[in-house]
């Protein structure tokens, strides 16, 4: 399943363009203050992207303690519009509901709708090779390579597991392979099933609201048709 144009518009904002507004924003630290004192620990963009592009000689986000401190930069006092409120407000509920149904659906729209995959749009490999590191396929390409890598007794340039797949797809063109060509595909095929199912599992997410925001059914109202 591929989502609708207008949710399609509507996640590609809410994990770019509305991270950074609320990010530098009076509402954005008053939300963040909000999400430290709920009991349910709630999907973390900054985590679960640092896990994702975690080098192997770094450790894991997660063994990092940190200490919050009452001293820091003050805020701007910078305050989004309505319209932006109320469309991140509307989109962050069905996020959460979502959450509840699969939570690994959410990792996966962050990486495809996020920074990482609007790179990737731009880009000849298309958005939808910045999944290729979750598949199956992918990971064990990125173990062959690690594998050739140390048998030829290779320097480490600690890429990300999505630049490692980058090389492999250059390296495929000036050295035509098989069994490479056979795990690319198939990355490829294992990747759209994860977009699709989580698409699916969005719009799930999206149809178990009790009733629709009010608002101008546009691509500023999530849930309009």
């Amino acid at each position: 399943m591929i989502l609708p144009a207008v949710e399609d518009v509507n996640l590609e904002w809410y994990f770019g363009q509305a991270q950074r507004l609320f990010g530098k924003s009076t509402t954005g630290s008053m939300l963040d203050r909000a999400k430290l004192y709920t009991v349910e620990e709630p999907w973390d963009k900054e985590r679960s992207m640092a896990r994702y592009n975690r080098r192997p000689n770094e450790p894991p986000p997660d063994a990092v303690t940190v200490q919050q401190s009452n001293s820091g930069p003050t805020s701007s006092g910078y305050m989004p519009n309505e319209g932006a409120l109320r469309r991140y407000a509307a989109i962050s509920r069905i996020m959460e509901r979502l959450e509840k149904i699969n939570r690994g659906a959410v990792f996966v729209l962050s990486v495809y709708y996020g920074d990482h995959g609007a790179g990737a749009a731009k880009s000849e490999h298309g958005r939808i090779f910045v999944l290729f590191p979750l598949t199956k396929s992918g990971r064990e390409l990125l173990r062959r390579s690690e594998k050739k890598l140390s048998r030829r007794g290779g320097v480490n340039l600690g890429l990300s597991p999505l630049e490692k797949l980058s090389v492999e797809v250059n390296v495929q063109r000036s050295q035509p392979q098989v069994s490479r060509r056979w795990l690319l595909d198939r990355a490829n095929r294992e990747a759209l099933t994860m977009y699709r199912n989580a698409c699916k599992l969005w719009m799930e997410a999206r149809t178990r609201g009790e009733h629709r925001p009010a608002g101008v059914e546009d691509h500023h109202n999530p849930t309009g048709r």
